[in-house]
């Protein structure tokens, strides 16, 4: 936890986090981490943030005669002006131009494309490329495990363009064809932005008098990155939506002032909402979705029925509709009136189990050459896989026979560029790889979750894919 605090002073350093929000986000990891309450070692780090942060300010003032000017900072100041042309700043699919960038290094990819013998795969091949090159760029300066600035736009703009071109794609030979699709998809869910459901407040719980900011919840954030995915960001948005969206924006821009990482400001101008962060772009958008009239009084009724409606998949789907994107929600059913009982008797106690080796296995992967951290991934693993294996689940829905009915359903999905909203256990995250092994996730619920590898007992203690919603 200490190295995690001296992680949020930096953000705090560069501007993207403001001191409050760190100690934040300090007390709810700290709370989820030993049953909701905070432990002395929680509070004391908490508590020591603004002389630590004043000692690093200390520093770097003292250490800067002779140093270059730090990088700006993103600008979160509502009065900043905003861009004049949007497709520079806020890009869409339409504005995407063929690249001339070396094709991507992918040797299995180079030989699919190689055999189809046709420019369009080369052309899909170069922009690929291009994609892989800028998200490597943008992922060398993140901010809470999240990329940022309006190469954010470009990415997911750059996404799309490059889906539909795939889409596009036919009279070649059928085999190779679909196993190119494949890859080429794959790739795409690889690259998709991650977001930390760290959101505005617009249809979420407001702190109590005397309590701090709580973290948003993780629906609208799995949504945007599922939409992300999928090359769908807020130039996406339905244009005849734009005259309640600036009416919603004047009645929250509070809300917007308080957005982290936008890339044009935080007024509620049509060219600032472009800019911000899709996780909270889509907390004004679900507030359109139910608005009745034009008033700032419909938004404020919205957005109160919102906050009772978030959580329903029919409703995020109708919210992805918004977008131009088909969303096609489904509850998992194992076969059996037994199989489905089993299921849903995974407790919050499993689930917490599953999860303690899942971030366990995070920490492991991330210090590679920590041999403590290896030694405690592999106590946990090893404590979790003999207890599920004596669990009464495996006679009522077997590892194999969950496993498998999720693979049928899922990986047609994958393989076919969708975005997925895996639900969990009161949870959403995206899905975005699955093999016979494991699942890979993007979890918004920390930002140390950004890409969590899950092995396949672990996401049936956890509850994975109780629903799930599958974005086009």
């Amino acid at each position: 936890m200490r190295a995690q605090g001296n992680l949020l002073l930096t953000e705090v350093e560069a501007g993207f986090l403001t001191l409050s929000q760190a100690m934040n986000v300090i007390d709810k990891t700290d709370r989820e981490g030993n049953g909701g309450q905070p432990s002395a070692i929680g509070i004391q780090i908490a508590a020591g943030m603004p002389a630590a942060y004043a000692l690093h300010a200390l520093g770097a003032s003292a250490g800067s005669t002779t140093s270059a000017p730090a990088p700006e900072a993103p600008k979160h100041d509502a009065a900043q002006p905003a861009a004049k042309a949007q497709s520079t700043l806020h890009p869409s699919q339409a504005d995407h131009a063929p690249t001339s960038a070396p094709p991507i290094d992918d040797a299995g990819l180079q030989k699919l494309a190689g055999s189809l013998h046709d420019p369009r795969v080369d052309q899909i091949m170069r922009d690929l490329g291009a994609i892989v090159a800028l998200d490597a760029k943008l992922e060398k300066k993140l901010a809470m495990s999240e990329i940022h600035g309006p190469d954010r736009e470009r990415l997911v703009a750059d996404i799309g363009s490059v889906r539909a071109q795939v889409l596009a794609l036919d009279g070649l030979d059928p085999a190779a064809l679909a196993a190119f699709k494949v890859g080429v998809n794959h790739k795409l869910e690889q690259v998709a932005p991650y977001h930390a459901q760290w959101n505005i407040l617009t249809i979420e719980s407001a702190p109590e008098k005397g309590q701090k900011r709580p973290f948003t919840t993780c629906n609208m954030t799995s949504l945007a990155m599922s939409l992300e995915a999928i090359g769908k960001n807020a130039a996406s948005y339905k244009p005849e939506l734009h005259a309640k969206l600036l009416v919603v924006a004047n009645a929250f821009s509070g809300d917007i002032g308080t957005a982290t990482l936008p890339s044009a400001g935080v007024s509620p101008t049509m060219d600032s909402l472009l800019g911000l962060r899709l996780p909270d772009f889509m907390e004004l958008a679900a507030v359109v979705h139910l608005m009745k009239g034009n008033t700032e009084k419909d938004a404020h009724d919205a957005a109160t029925a919102a906050v009772g409606k978030k959580t329903h998949l029919d409703f995020l789907a109708g919210i992805a509709g918004d977008f131009n994107a088909k969303a096609d929600p489904e509850y998992m059913s194992f076969g059996s009136d037994a199989a489905n009982k089993a299921f849903e008797k995974n407790s919050n106690e499993e689930s917490k189990q599953a999860n303690k080796v899942i971030d366990a296995r995070k920490t492991a992967e991330t210090s590679p050459h920590d041999k403590t951290a290896q030694a405690a991934y592999e106590q946990e693993k090893a404590a979790f896989d003999a207890q599920d294996a004596t669990r009464s689940i495996n006679q009522d829905l077997p590892l194999e026979s969950y496993k498998s009915q999720i693979m049928k359903r899922i990986v047609p999905m994958l393989d076919a560029g969708a975005g997925i909203i895996a639900g969990c256990l009161n949870h959403f995250t995206r899905c975005y790889e699955m093999t016979n092994d494991y699942i890979m996730v993007q979890d918004p619920g920390q930002f140390s979750r950004s890409h969590l590898k899950i092995m396949w007992n672990e996401a049936r203690a956890a509850r994975y894919f109780t629903n799930y919603i599958v974005i086009r």
